[in-house]
């Protein structure tokens, strides 16, 4: 706080009027209440006020970056764990994958094989099956040769009969004319 009265009595003592100690003094007090654009001193914070601040500030940065790196520690650790993971998984993949082109190949040549065998086994019954029509097949045209050469005895005969039965009857007939 300033002291006025100190002040009014220092003025007067250097040869200024009552009035003008007065006047100074007013305007020393008002000056030290209120800066040139009007802000009141009394609120204005001292140097150990800012220290206070920002001591308070600088431990709270303090809890913060703390804060911040165990955050980062933890994100790492997270990182970490999940590229493991990636990696256990990839592997397991490999592993699936290869077990999967193996069991692929092992059905795919069953599966020629049993193709193999059933083709062979139809190849066979085909055969068999065109030996068996091929032995039809002669046994139906010794067959039909036999019956041809039947047939055309018993023609023969026949037209051996008709012949000499029209023989005789155009005999009778020119007889009777």
């Amino acid at each position: 706080m300033l002291d006025t009265h100190a002040i009014a009595r220092a003025l007067t003592a250097a040869d200024f009027t009552p009035a003008q100690a007065d006047a100074l003094t007013d305007a020393v007090r008002q000056a030290a209440e209120h800066d040139a654009a009007g802000i009141d001193v009394e609120t204005l914070a001292t140097k150990e006020d800012l220290r206070a601040e920002i001591a308070v500030l600088e431990g709270s940065m303090k809890a913060l970056e703390g804060s911040m790196k165990a955050l980062e520690g933890s994100m790492k650790t997270e990182i970490a764990a999940l590229g493991g993971s990636m990696k256990a998984l990839e592997g397991s993949m490999k592993t699936d994958l290869a077990a999967l082109e193996r069991t692929t190949k092992t059905d795919l040549a069953a599966l020629e094989g049993s193709m193999k065998t059933d083709l062979a086994a139809l190849e066979g019954s085909m055969k068999t099956e065109i030996a068996v029509l091929e032995g039809s097949m002669k046994a139906l045209e010794g067959s039909m040769k036999t019956d041809l050469a039947a047939l055309e005895r018993t023609t023969k005969a026949d037209i051996s009969a008709l012949e000499g039965s029209m023989k005789t009857d155009l005999s009778a007939l020119e007889g009777s004319m």
